[in-house]
């Protein structure tokens, strides 16, 4: 064997640890951090993300459930945006039918709307 085919194979080791082992970290960092796993399950992914390497990593993040932005809940969203909607919808029925002029209808809309400056 030569020493170019021993530096390739070390550089090839070098190829394939690095980027696993950061993405074990990524992978191990991101599952100890979530609150919607008891300690078993979080033990049977850290066994399913070690044993089965670069596969355990895609599964885990394949089935990992998208979180909700920080500061935002799909429980607190949609009923806000329901709402929103259905007062738009009172105040386009109300200019529609003469109720209100067409200023007080806009400064009405970009009150609900929050763009009141």
């Amino acid at each position: 064997m030569s020493r170019f085919d021993l530096e390739y194979d070390g550089l090839l080791w070098f190829a394939i640890a690095i980027p696993l082992i950061a993405l074990w970290v990524a992978a191990l960092w991101d599952l100890f951090r979530r609150q919607d796993l008891s300690a078993r399950r979080k033990a049977a992914w850290t066994a399913v993300i070690i044993v089965t390497a670069y596969i355990g990593i895609a599964i885990y993040f394949a089935l990992r459930p998208i979180p909700d932005p920080p500061g935002k809940s799909s429980t607190q969203t949609v009923p806000r945006a329901s709402a929103l909607v259905t007062q738009l919808e009172d105040l386009v029925r109300r200019n529609a039918n003469g109720e209100m002029s067409e200023a007080e209808f806009t400064t009405a809309k970009r009150h609900l709307l929050g763009l009141d400056v």
